[in-house]
């Protein structure tokens, strides 16, 4: 959104330069709201003059300052001319005035006017804006790693050194067979460090074929927070249409439903996966969740 204006316009968000509110809510008789709302236009015109960005504002803009300056100094000389009439004197004749004032109520309400319809033009271009980056959106794959050796291993043998089973390397390769059946290849994937992912990724990449690139991300091992990996991800996967990941529970789970907002109630299998559409602004949408044994697939 911030390529569609110029730096300085983000700025119209403060709520010190935001005269849309008090142009919807300011009346002819409310001196002092009249008063607030002149000194925003005129910092908001400074704005404008600091970018080149929206144009037409700028006239609009400079039409509701010309018209609030005299308003604001009509107002004064009436405290002026109340003081005179309080104190004896005579007063000027107020029949000029109340001309002018009505004069430049009425520049007002039209530069009030043209200025909402532009604001509510620009709100409808900024929608736009977001749908079209809720439209650019990755395809993230996340598959569990498949079955290893039992927790308990040998002495010597560490946690994160576990490899998989004959079973679970054989699971693997298949469920890397029927991703590459469903066109779901990619040419980057991810994954944990540990050995029993590590596997599971070189089988997905030998089954892909050459072309397809792995990477090791330390921030998808088991003890990683959600959001350092979803940070690591999404820097890895820039410009990629499809990544897959390969990793651990309850990372995977979790940064799915910290993506999409809910999933369906059931656990993430060793060798199953979930496939998300996920767009630059953090959402994401649950497109499919793969057991690997039985060939289901649950999507929304």
């Amino acid at each position: 959104l911030c390529k569609r204006v110029s730096a300085p316009l983000i700025l119209l968000g403060d709520p010190r330069l935001d005269i849309t509110t008090e142009l919807r809510h300011v009346r002819r008789d409310n001196t002092a709201r009249l008063h607030r709302l002149r000194l925003r236009v005129k910092r908001l015109r400074y704005l404008l003059e600091a970018t080149p960005a929206w144009p037409a504002a700028h006239v609009v803009v400079a039409s509701l300052q010309e018209a609030l300056g005299t308003l604001h100094d009509l107002d004064e000389l009436a405290v002026w001319r109340n003081a005179v009439v309080g104190a004896g004197g005579t007063p000027p004749a107020e029949g000029p005035w109340q001309t002018r004032r009505a004069q430049a109520w009425s520049r007002f309400l039209q530069a009030r006017r043209t200025w909402l319809a532009l604001w509510q033009a620009r709100m409808k271009d900024q929608e736009s804006g977001r749908a079209e980056v809720e439209q650019a959106e990755t395809e993230w794959i996340l598959l569990r790693h498949g079955p290893a050796g039992h927790a308990a291993q040998p002495r010597g043998v560490e946690d994160r050194d576990r490899p998989l089973t004959v079973d679970g390397l054989q699971l693997c390769c298949c469920m890397a067979e029927r991703l590459a059946e469903r066109g779901w290849t990619c040419q980057l994937v991810l994954t944990s460090p540990l050995a029993r992912a590590l596997q599971t990724a070189e089988a997905v990449c030998k089954t892909f074929g050459e072309g397809t690139e792995l990477g090791l991300l330390k921030e998808l091992e088991p003890e990683a927070s959600c959001t350092k990996a979803e940070r690591a991800l999404r820097k890895a996967a820039q410009g990629e249409p499809r990544v897959i990941v390969v990793g651990h529970e309850p990372l995977l789970s979790t940064l799915a439903a910290h993506l999409a907002g809910s999933l369906p109630a059931r656990p993430l299998r060793k060798a199953g996966l979930i496939r998300l559409a996920v767009g630059l602004s953090g959402r994401a949408r649950l497109l499919d969740w793969l057991d690997p044994d039985d060939g289901n697939s649950s999507a929304t």
